[in-house]
């Protein structure tokens, strides 16, 4: 099932399942779907929310077996980019199917989703609903409605121009949006001057500038204004935009931005991109490192993040 089935089920008001997965690599609109379904499932209610690395069996299964006193649902709602195992997702299914006031909707923003999507069905009173990146004018219009619902003054030209800073990114264009708000009227000019410092495009300039071996010590006062995983997450995003413009580049000699990335790039962005791109010999020990300081920044918590994510980046302009 798409996004435009779902659609249709909620206009209609009758949703023939219990239990919701939310699956695809488009956070946005997951996540906005997903308060669409609270929204009718439970209007009122307080879900219980569980992500996956904090995810309980023996919580959740409590919460869907316990009786509604003072709501009339439970609504146990599951966030996370992997899946749970598959034994564990059909248990709580058995009891969402099986109990009339229990609900479930398990948000999943990756492709990951596949690999579960088929214990979602109709025996088990369940949907599976995958969502695919918005086409520019999709993630333009939902912009614009959003615009309008905090009473921001916005042109078209100004919307499209907050998307491309965002490279496309339309829940991170979207927080801008709200974020902007407070000014009652922005365009392109306001734009530059007040989200630039944050996106993902000012960035870019410096991800360029580690995987070109400058040197960290004098890139240190901008890498310190940035939080260290937000920083490293676009690092990481970055470089598999590289690795897809080399793989392009050595398989059929050309690079189409818009079929890689689904948004055309500048001209002069993409040439500068490739460049750097066949620059690099092997991706792997690179994605391998920045992997291995994922992992240190978010599961460790007593540690220095930013000397931490220094120290991964000097690693990581050595093995360049």
């Amino acid at each position: 099932m798409y996004r435009s089935d779902l659609d249709r089920l909620l206009s209609k008001g009758d949703l023939p399942a219990k239990a919701f997965l939310l699956w695809g690599n488009e956070p946005y609109f997951i996540d906005r779907y997903a308060r669409l379904l609270q929204e009718h499932i439970a209007p009122g209610v307080q879900p219980l929310r569980l992500f996956y690395d904090e995810f309980d069996p023996e919580v959740a299964h409590d919460y869907l077996l316990q009786p509604s006193l003072f709501q009339p649902v439970n609504l146990l709602i599951i966030k996370g980019e992997r899946p749970l195992p598959a034994k564990e997702i059909q248990s709580l299914l058995h009891l969402t199917a099986t109990r009339a006031a229990s609900y479930l909707i398990y948000q999943l923003p990756s492709s990951e989703g596949k690999r579960i999507a088929n214990l979602f069905s109709k025996e088990r009173r369940a949907l599976a609903v995958r969502f695919f990146p918005p086409k520019e004018h999709e993630a333009i219009n939902e912009l614009r409605a959003l615009a309008r619902e905090v009473g921001l003054t916005i042109d078209e030209g100004a919307l499209i121009h907050l998307l491309h800073l965002f490279e496309g990114d339309l829940l991170l264009a979207a927080a801008e949006i709200g974020k902007l708000a407070v000014y009652r009227q922005v365009g392109t000019k306001e734009i530059d001057r007040l989200v630039a410092p944050t996106t993902t495009a000012s960035m870019e300039q410096l991800y360029k500038a580690i995987l070109r071996k400058e040197p960290l010590a004098r890139l240190l006062p901008k890498i310190q204004l940035l939080p260290p995983i937000p920083f490293l997450l676009g690092l990481q995003h970055f470089l598999h935009q590289l690795f897809l413009f080399n793989t392009s580049m050595r398989l059929y000699g050309r690079v189409d931005s818009k079929e890689l990335l689904g948004y055309q790039l500048p001209k002069a962005i993409q040439e500068e991109r490739i460049q750097l791109a066949i620059g690099i010999k092997d991706y792997a020990p690179l994605f391998a490192l920045l992997q291995e300081c994922e992992y240190e920044l978010k599961r460790k918590s007593h540690i220095d993040q930013e000397a931490t994510l220094l120290a991964y980046l000097m690693k990581l302009q050595a093995s360049l």
